[in-house]
């Protein structure tokens, strides 16, 4: 059911050319892709999600995909792949002085070493 609004939010979004919001709904097809353990798909969307960010340059939002894409590669056992992820999480947290979401990424790069 989440798929399907998602989906019908992200026609909209096409339809109306909202590049920017589309990124927050791959973003969230993402993490339903993620907790669906369909990880081609969670990361397919996160790379949409990604891209477009990168497109508007919201360096901010950037941050919680490569989170998620760290998450991903590491339920996948890519431990280097996650490794980068949540290092380029990192970079940007601490470029925008967000000391909460460092300890996340810290925490999940602890888990990954």
């Amino acid at each position: 059911m989440a798929v399907s609004h998602y989906n019908q939010a992200l026609a909209l979004k096409i339809e109306f050319n909202d590049r920017y919001s589309q990124a927050s709904t791959y973003h969230q097809l993402g993490m339903v892709a993620q907790e669906q353990r369909e990880w081609a798909t969670a990361v397919s969307h996160y790379n949409q999600a990604l891209a477009l960010k990168i497109e508007f340059n919201d360096r901010y939002s950037q941050a919680s995909t490569y989170h998620q894409l760290g998450m991903v590669a590491q339920e996948q056992r890519e431990w280097a792949t996650a490794v980068s992820h949540y290092n380029q999480a990192l970079a940007l947290f601490i470029e925008f002085n967000d000391r909460y979401s460092q300890a996340s990424t810290y925490h999940q790069l602890g888990n990954v070493a």
